[in-house]
């Protein structure tokens, strides 16, 4: 059994310029709830995994998280690189 390994983001905008890949189904990302904005620039998909999810921005289909574990990413928000919309990560 693999030990679970946790990445915990800072409150804060943290502004990335390469997509963050998920390589497993045991690599989550945390942030500390809405305080935590990941903002990805244009052109960069925040977060890419190995799972059977794709979450897009509720107004304009950006993708944001490409094929991640629905449990891989939470507590967190993104902002949508082409829109500026952002969307919440919460718990499920």
């Amino acid at each position: 059994m693999n030990n679970p390994k946790n990445i915990l983001l800072a409150v804060g905008t943290i502004s990335i310029d390469k997509t963050m890949f998920l390589p497993s189904p045991d690599v989550n990302v945390f942030g500390l709830g809405n305080q935590t904005v990941v903002a990805p620039k244009k052109g960069v998909i925040a977060f890419q995994g190995v799972g059977n999810c794709t979450e897009t921005c509720p107004k304009c289909n950006y993708i944001l998280a490409r094929n991640i574990f629905l449990n891989q990413v939470q507590s967190l928000a993104v902002q949508c690189p082409h829109c500026g919309t952002i969307k919440s990560f919460h718990e499920r």
